[in-house]
């Protein structure tokens, strides 16, 4: 899994990680890691692979979720 650690600009940032990733039905979902589950982005890949991983959910890319994403918004 990747994990992106991106140049912070200004301004509030939700407290929780996202998961890019394919549920086993091939299908693209975005997992939320919140946290009290993880704090940082090593023990957020542990939670996601102990969760999801061994499930045969595939995650792609890992980041610090933005609070306003439009696509997370509804979560």
């Amino acid at each position: 899994m990747k994990i992106v650690r991106e140049e912070r600009k200004g301004g509030i940032y939700a407290q929780w990680f996202e998961v890019l990733g394919y549920n086993p039905n091939k299908q693209r979902v975005r997992y939320l890691i919140y946290p009290n589950q993880a704090n940082t982005f090593e023990e957020a890949e542990k939670y996601f692979n102990d969760n999801w991983g061994n499930k045969g959910h595939i995650g792609i890319e890992l980041r610090n979720a933005a609070p306003f994403d439009k696509d997370i918004i509804c979560c």
